[in-house]
């Protein structure tokens, strides 16, 4: 890796120099971030459809990161219970409970394009601290083969706002620190977000059952 970057374990980097400001996760960043996206709502109906395809059915959901919401949105109107937790204060859909708290007890926790945006280097000791069955997580993956110079040059390095970067052993290390066992894995948001440039995979998704 580069620079400013500290091993936490195989497959899991974390920025541990801040080089400049983080963004402020406020309503001008959500809109940026999500409200633009002509993509939202399809990335919502295939999110759900992960998880429902294989859990079946589910009572709870706390979505981590919310962003502008369209995923609870989705759960809502399939009458999920769905919760939000976001430091944005962005406001929710009608239906949908703002939660203070990541330790509410619910079925399932997810955390889309979010777990990497955590500043703290010890993520185990936050998803231990969970109160639901299973937890979900998408992000960028991470290919260490690929070197520094690809490594640096990586649009989803962003550094001082992505501060932890995983391939899928990372995670699941990671999730099984947390007292959960990864269970499925995948790259399905792929289908809408694209692959990179040289055709590797993108995004990974990985589920994970508590212990």
């Amino acid at each position: 890796m580069i620079e400013g970057y500290r091993r936490i374990h195989g497959g899991h980097w974390w920025q541990e120099e801040r080089t400049g400001q983080s963004p402020s996760y406020d309503l001008a960043y959500v809109k940026e971030r999500y409200d633009t996206y002509t993509t939202t709502q399809a990335m919502s109906a295939l999110r759900y459809d992960v998880i429902r395809s294989y859990f079946g059915s589910f009572s709870s959901v706390l979505d981590v990161g919310y962003g502008n919401g369209d995923f609870l949105r989705h759960c809502h109107a399939r009458d999920h219970k769905a919760l939000g937790y976001d430091i944005s204060g962005y406001p929710l859909p009608a239906g949908v409970e703002r939660s203070e708290t990541m330790s509410k007890s619910v079925g399932i926790v997810t955390f889309f394009d979010s777990l990497e945006h955590f500043e703290d280097a010890d993520l185990s000791g936050t998803l231990r601290g969970l109160r639901a069955e299973a937890v979900v997580i998408s992000c960028p993956l991470l290919h260490e083969t690929a070197g520094a110079d690809s490594f640096r040059d990586w649009k989803h390095r962003r550094p001082n706002e992505h501060f932890h970067h995983f391939n899928e052993r990372g995670l699941r290390t990671l999730l099984s620190y947390s007292d959960y066992t990864v269970t499925w894995t995948g790259c399905p948001e792929d289908q809408i977000r694209g692959t990179l440039p040289d055709g590797k995979a993108n995004i990974i998704t990985v589920i994970a059952e508590r212990n």
